[in-house]
């Protein structure tokens, strides 16, 4: 199962499975500052319509005040689960570094992985993956298209460009090529208060605003080249416009995939730092 992990999912709906993050992050997030007024400026009354790229210019505004973000994601597609936990800092809404913690269940398979991407570099850790790499005491592998190593290899092209593509600003790019975006009211998500919208986001569109060549617009493209073409999705904002979850759901054959992205706080005090290189297996 080791031979070459999936990408974690970090866009809700699209199923792809696997990965996870580092300890090197030190998060100080029991603050939570997500939603906490209802009805956000500028929408309809619930049941209303609205106008799509102007609902996903809202929540990009809104995400350029975010310094980091502190949250959770799920997915179940077929016999695989996914849970995870992550940490990103942020400038101008896009991911600067993130550490991610994954559990994958897979059949009668498990395996957990960790996941660090900073400046620029990504490392895998975890004991399977290390062990399946002889890495011997060291505790991180760096992932690179260019890597000797074909598993490590296989993981650095399938989240090069990662930072560019996931958290926050996707989800902007989500209400940019909603097909419709109706406005569901003011709402109570677990003990946050937050407003919900509902969205048919067009898969083809959705593949050509996500940047080119990258993992979460292949998988897009994948879509929509098997049939699909709208991804049922709920977003929850909280009184900046900042995400407080999203959910979505696809069915791919007989397959049915569903995501859930939580956040739990954003800017509170995130620290990413890159592995020491005695730590760190090159292939």
């Amino acid at each position: 199962m080791v031979g070459s992990p999936a990408v974690p999912s970090t866009t809700p709906g699209t199923p792809t499975t696997n990965t996870a993050t580092s300890n090197s992050t030190t998060s100080n997030s029991t603050t939570s500052n997500t939603a906490t007024a209802g009805t956000t400026p500028g929408t309809t009354n619930s049941g209303g319509s609205i106008d799509p790229a102007a609902f996903g210019a809202r929540m990009a505004v809104a995400n350029t005040g975010v310094r980091s973000l502190v949250g959770s994601l799920s997915l179940v597609a077929g016999t695989t689960a996914e849970d995870g936990t992550f940490s990103e800092t942020l400038s101008g809404g896009k991911i600067s570094a993130i550490d991610m913690s994954v559990f994958v269940r897979s059949g009668a398979q498990n395996l957990a992985l960790k996941v660090l991407i900073v400046d620029n570099k990504v490392y895998v850790g975890g004991s399977e993956i290390m062990t399946a790499l002889n890495a011997g005491s060291r505790k991180w592998a760096l992932a690179s298209p260019s890597s000797a190593n074909a598993t490590l290899r296989t993981i650095g092209t399938q989240l090069a460009g990662y930072l560019d593509s996931a958290s926050a600003n996707q989800y902007a790019l989500y209400g940019q090529a909603a097909r419709s975006v109706v406005d569901q009211g003011s709402v109570l998500l677990g003990t946050v208060r937050a407003h919900k919208y509902g969205l048919s986001v067009d898969v083809l569109k959705l593949a050509k605003l996500l940047p080119a060549t990258k993992s979460q617009a292949n998988s897009m493209q994948a879509l929509a080249d098997a049939g699909v073409t709208t991804i049922p999705t709920t977003i929850w904002l909280d009184a900046s416009d900042r995400l407080v979850q999203v959910s979505s759901t696809v069915k791919l054959a007989d397959i049915s995939s569903a995501t859930v992205f939580r956040v739990g706080s954003y800017n509170t005090s995130v620290v990413i730092t890159a592995p020491a290189a005695a730590d760190v297996f090159t292939g």
